[in-house]
């Protein structure tokens, strides 16, 4: 099970402990990268930095196949919670709100007043005198502008980043009525501040016990200053004690499904071999889908293709149509050598013609087409030329092999009067760059190979002539609906899910079906006729190229951590030039020739930052400062006081370079552009500009 948490608040922190002490794969979206530092020590929890909108979060889902999303945003973020709500319904992810157990109605003295909003709050104060101390946040601290001589009366408290204190300032919140700092903050600290700004009123959220506000109560009170409070939104939710029960109860649940399909694929499995092995004598090399991989020290079950999936359920409708005989199980071998047994749903026989389903077992790879039945509709029309139409819920949208002229069809040579056509569910080109030309089904080559030869394998052994017109008809009933929750639409996909697979087996958790994903996105922008075009680790880079270079989606692929990889597809694709643009905390890794920037494989940024830092003259003290740096923002901010920054960025270009013309060769123009969120631009490689114009143009 893969969970993602948007954790703005204390609740999402301890979940997302609670996810890494159960060893459950999981990913955490926090908003700074003070909040990533808070999960750094956590093994199984993959920390993301950055807001996402709605959109992002979408792709996000899909990308990853989240299962359950768990949002620990604070009660306040309205928009993120109904930008997150939005991106679960649409992705059909399951959703979990977290709130804070924690009531103020029972906390009523004379030093509280409850409003329900900030600019409520502000009607209020405006008819006060006296100092405030506003502890409510940097996003609405324009509201408090409104008041009467707010430069002299207010005091601004916000989070110690630059974001925030750049927004107060701008606002008029400056000197001795800005206070940047990080909390928690203790009941003596709050009081304190208080006295040191002679506050009449302390405002705050309805922020709960971990947000600390019992700490701002009773500093209020010795204080004897009103505390105003923004009531808190109403809302449903769970405790963290309830979110991750349910998380528990949801894995338990998974891994009981799994291991009752294990347990019923390999009875299955074993009726089916035994049966066989009496028939064909020893078949004692052949073995059953129920196979195991190690990954991350887990032991993880392999499953099938959809490819694999559409064939042997062609193979078992061919085998009912020619012979006569109604079968329940039906084995296939894949081009990867396993041999599969597996179960025959839904069979109906006409006189001309049967259809079946095999179900999508994706193992233990949180696979969306999993359980997902793929049908196939095999016909053959007799003599005189009578066949049976087909069912209602197929409907043939596209796709037949004599359409493809002289070419091989389907590429199978063998059997060329076999047609293979698509039915609902399945997906329809509408891009180049694809396998398929425009307006073909999306089937791809190998399933092609596999559906076409298993139904010509079956024609043969039945004894009837090979050069007898055979249709196949594939459909997946839920394909369209599942189609949204993967890269289909992105890839220019329509009306259903691709049926894919080059080996026939799923290997769970592989990278192949992400790298595979970029090299196609790479491979369509190559066929749109651009030579150049710039990649972007993720929603950084994305956001870099709209605000500081002019955002062109049309030229930008997304390569995640597979820097080298989105390299040799660019060399693969005969492709002009590439410009990767990207976080320092990313791609500072190139410099010492990481290639796969996840933390996993390999980290190594502070290490590289200091040894620069000691060729350009650092004194050891400024090196160990680096090297207990947690986050490269603190790092850099280090080299800026030292005066090192412009010298360090330079030799680490440098090597950037070096490495990314290496692995590039001599066909492919390739250049960096790295820079932080914080100081903007840190260095170019020397073909930077160039092959900005290029794209300019």
């Amino acid at each position: 099970m893969k969970v993602l948490v948007f954790a703005g608040t204390t609740e999402g922190r301890k979940i997302a402990e609670w996810l890494d002490e159960h060893q459950i794969e999981s990913y955490v979206s926090v908003a700074t990268e003070y909040g990533s530092t808070l999960l750094e020590a956590c093994k199984y929890v993959h920390v993301m930095c950055g807001r996402m909108n709605v959109e992002e979060m979408e792709a996000f889902l899909v990308e990853k196949q989240i299962d359950v999303v768990v949002d620990a945003t604070h009660p306040f973020a309205e928009v993120v919670t109904e930008n997150i709500q939005s991106a679960c319904k649409k992705c059909g992810t399951e959703y979990i709100r977290c709130l804070r157990s924690f009531d103020v109605s029972g906390e009523m003295s004379e030093h509280m007043k409850i409003v329900s909003s900030i600019p409520e709050a502000v009607s209020y104060l405006e008819g006060t005198s006296g100092n405030i101390l506003i502890s409510t946040g940097s996003k609405e601290l324009q509201e408090y502008t409104k008041l009467t001589d707010y430069k002299e009366r207010c005091y601004a408290r916000v989070l110690s980043v630059k974001e925030s204190v750049e927004k107060s300032i701008a606002l008029g919140f400056e000197g001795k009525h800005l206070i940047a700092m990080q909390g928690p903050f203790s009941k003596e600290m709050n009081t304190a501040m208080l006295k040191s700004v002679d506050a009449s009123y302390f405002v705050t959220k309805e922020s709960g016990k971990t947000g600390g506000f019992y700490e701002k109560l009773e500093a209020a009170r010795a204080c004897d200053v009103t505390l105003i409070v923004i009531g808190r939104p109403a809302e449903e939710g769970e405790s963290v004690g309830e979110v991750c029960a349910k998380l528990q109860e949801l894995v338990k649940q998974q891994k009981n499904v799994k291991q009752q399909t294990s347990a019923k694929s390999q009875k299955s499995a074993t009726q089916q071999k035994s049966a066989e092995v009496r028939e064909a004598g020893d078949d004692r090399n052949s073995h059953n889908h129920t196979q195991y991989i190690w990954k991350a020290q887990k032991q993880l079950r392999t499953g099938y293709t959809t490819g694999s999936c559409a064939a042997a359920a062609a193979k078992a409708a061919a085998h009912m149509l020619f012979t006569g005989e109604e079968i329940k199980e039906v084995s296939l071998v894949t081009p990867s050598g396993v041999k599969l047994y597996l179960e025959v749903q839904g069979s109906v026989k006409t006189e001309h013609a049967v259809y079946c389903a095999i179900r999508k077992d994706s193992g233990d790879d949180p696979d969306v087409t999993n359980g997902t039945p793929v049908y196939a509709f095999v016909s053959m029309p007799s003599v005189n030329g009578e066949s049976d139409p087909l069912p209602d819920v197929c409907g043939v949208i596209s796709g037949s092999s004599k359409d493809r002229s002289s070419e091989e069809p389907w590429g199978i040579t063998e059997c060329p009067n076999i047609v293979l056509k698509a039915g609902r569910g399945i997906g329809r080109v509408t891009k180049k760059g694809l396998e398929q030309r425009i307006g073909e089904p999306a089937i791809n080559v190998v399933p092609r190979q596999m559906i076409c030869g298993a139904v010509w394998e079956e024609l043969k052994a039945s004894g009837f002539a090979d050069d007898l017109p055979v249709e196949i008809v594939i459909w997946i009933p839920e394909g369209e609906t599942l189609a949204s929750k993967t890269f289909n639409p992105r890839l220019g996909i329509e009306g259903g899910i691709s049926v894919l697979g080059t080996s026939g087996i799923v290997e769970p958790m592989s990278e192949k079906a992400l790298t595979d994903t970029i090299f196609l996105d790479m491979k369509m922008k190559r066929e749109q006729g651009y030579d150049y075009c710039f990649v972007v680790p993720g929603n950084y880079g994305v956001d870099f190229l709209r605000e500081s270079i002019g955002y062109t989606e049309e030229k930008t692929v997304k390569c995640s951590n597979y820097i080298g990889e989105v390299i040799d597809d660019a060399v693969r694709l005969g492709m002009k030039g590439i410009l990767l643009v990207g976080h320092i905390g990313k791609l500072v890794k190139i410099a010492a020739g990481i290639m796969n920037t996840h933390s996993k494989q390999a980290d190594g940024r502070m290490e590289i930052l200091a040894a620069h830092a000691a060729m350009a003259g650092a004194r050891r003290e400024v090196s160990e400062r680096l090297m207990q740096c947690v986050t490269t923002v603190d790092a850099l901010e280090v080299l800026k006081e030292e005066g090192l920054l412009e010298s360090v960025m330079a030799t680490i270009m440098e090597r950037i370079e070096e490495h990314l013309t290496y692995r590039a060769g001599e066909t492919l123009l390739i250049g960096a552009i790295v820079f932080s969120k914080e100081m903007g631009i840190l260095g170019k490689t020397k073909d930077a500009d160039r092959l900005l114009e290029y794209m300019q143009n």
